[in-house]
């Protein structure tokens, strides 16, 4: 017999931004553990977006850059208000700038 799987925390939450929402709000608060756990259960998704935008030889230096602002910004996070895994990307977009502009030959 399988044991119950517990549901998400809300039906409209996924159970998973509910736990990356935690990790962002422990951040803020100072917690080191959390932003390590924040790190390992997000590092393939920042690392394969900035590949798509940087060489490869900078995504290591970009994703220190990336944590470190996570770090620093989690104060300014709204839950509830922001998706956290939307949140994450975008301080990872913004850390290697601008896209260039696409123009129709």
């Amino acid at each position: 017999m399988t044991p119950p799987v517990a549901p998400p925390a809300s039906p409209t939450a996924p159970a998973c931004e509910g736990l990356l929402t935690g990790l962002v709000l422990r951040c803020a608060r100072g917690e080191t553990q959390a932003l390590g756990t924040l790190f390992d259960l997000t590092y393939a998704l920042v690392a394969a977006s900035l590949r798509r935008r940087i060489a490869t030889e900078a995504t290591e230096d970009v994703l220190v850059e990336v944590f470190q602002d996570v770090w620093r910004s989690a104060p300014a996070f709204r839950p509830g208000r922001q998706d956290p895994l939307a949140w994450l990307l975008g301080i990872a977009e913004a850390a290697v700038g601008p896209r260039p502009a696409l123009v129709a030959s």
